[in-house]
């Protein structure tokens, strides 16, 4: 249960820089839906979606980091 939650903070964070520092995750459509069904799961499917909003309404772009 700690592992979902600690899932859960992950897809909903947003002071994006922390995990940027950690281990920033490939800002690109294949990683948006990859954990797109976790984040419907745990119902923080909007915040996930807010920090892909800039890279899925450019066609063509992938890659970068979360910040947004």
């Amino acid at each position: 249960m700690d592992e979902i939650e600690g899932f859960r903070e992950y897809l909903k964070v947003a002071e994006a820089e922390r995990l940027n520092f950690e281990n920033p995750p490939e800002k690109t459509p294949e990683t948006f839906e990859e954990f797109l069904p976790y984040a419907l799961a745990l119902d923080v499917e909007q915040k996930w979606s807010e920090k892909f909003d800039e890279t899925l309404k450019t066609p063509g772009k992938s890659g970068g980091d979360l910040s947004v």
